[in-house]
């Protein structure tokens, strides 16, 4: 599961990915003894999958669990790695990355895609991701899950809550030791996470704008542009302080062990490169990989790609197998 966890690093253009299909009730009893096989593949897939299994309430809490095909589950318990998608629904690349790694990998990992109350503030996205890995951890037994660690794999506003879930939810259910995120961004009230990496100012008043509407949904409230100047830009007032309070530098701790990974493109316009520079420096644990690329297409270089999933491998390997 690492190990998918950390193909988010490298190649994703992923973030929330929803399903309304939910035609499945959460699994009962609980953490029962009988194994559950995933369905057949097709002939042109290279994993086994259990689609939309419920772990909450509402059709949205739905996830995926995807095993590679050579892995003798019945004897073998796997790793699990997360993957958040973004709040566009766009999973395509977690298509991609999840079967290059359950194809080629030797490593023991099942890849859990989450779907997720997207249109909810973070701290509610945060309460779903924390049941979905409660879920996991209950149902082991069941899908034959190894439950003393776990990686996340996230893409933009996904690697946003993947890093921000490893350093927030201490307690979590099961503990997460490695986070891939690519296209990403930590801090909200960081005036850098308000410029952009253009001189065309149309351009910039329309990523300014677009940006204050993903903040206003992150903190559930809405922020306008006046809001912007009077407090985000002076650095003052309780709006800012909200801000401060879902970021993620709120939280980091040096103390703490999980291995963070960022993947970034340099002409990335949508969210600056220098947010990630800042906080991969002098920070434990925390390495920025950079790629002549923009903000969501790390993936469509098979160079770029294969470098990734080597780096994932290596990490989770080192991780999740040798320790």
């Amino acid at each position: 599961m690492l190990i998918l966890l950390l193909i988010f690093v490298m190649t994703m253009t992923f973030f929330g990915c929803e399903n309304d299909n939910n035609n499945e009730k959460p699994v009962d009893p609980p953490g029962g003894n009988g194994f559950v096989p995933p369905d057949t593949p097709d002939d042109d897939l290279h994993y086994k999958s259990i689609s939309n299994l419920s772990y909450g309430s509402d059709s949205k809490q739905t996830l995926e669990i995807r095993y590679p095909t050579y892995l003798d589950l019945l004897s073998n318990k796997v790793f699990i790695a997360l993957f958040l998608g973004d709040t566009q629904s766009d999973n395509s690349h977690f298509d991609i990355l999840i079967e290059e790694l359950l194809d080629k990998s030797h490593l023991k990992f099942a890849a859990v895609i989450i779907n997720y109350r997207t249109t909810n503030k973070t701290t509610e996205m945060l309460d779903d991701i924390y049941a979905a890995i409660d879920f996991l951890k209950t149902n082991a037994t069941k899908y034959k899950f190894e439950t003393t660690k776990l990686g996340i794999m996230g893409y933009s506003v996904g690697g946003y809550l993947s890093i921000l879930y490893a350093y927030k939810e201490i307690a979590s259910p099961i503990p997460v030791k490695f986070v891939l995120a690519q296209s990403a961004f930590t801090s909200i009230s960081d005036p850098a996470f308000y410029s952009f990496d253009t001189t065309d100012n149309e351009k910039k008043d329309q990523l300014l704008t677009d940006r204050l509407a993903l903040v206003s949904q992150l903190v559930g409230k809405p922020i306008s542009l006046d809001d912007y100047n009077t407090y985000i830009a002076a650095g003052t007032g309780n709006l800012f302080e909200d801000l401060q309070d879902i970021s993620v530098d709120s939280y980091y701790n040096l103390a703490y062990d999980t291995v963070i990974h960022l993947y970034h493109g340099i002409r990335d316009e949508l969210y600056n490169i220098k947010i990630m520079q800042d906080f991969a420096a002098n920070k434990s644990k925390v390495t920025l990989f950079t790629f002549n690329a923009e903000h969501d297409n790390l993936n469509d270089d098979e160079t770029t790609m294969d470098v990734a999933i080597k780096k994932l491998q290596d990490i989770a390997e080192s991780i999740f197998i040798k320790n």
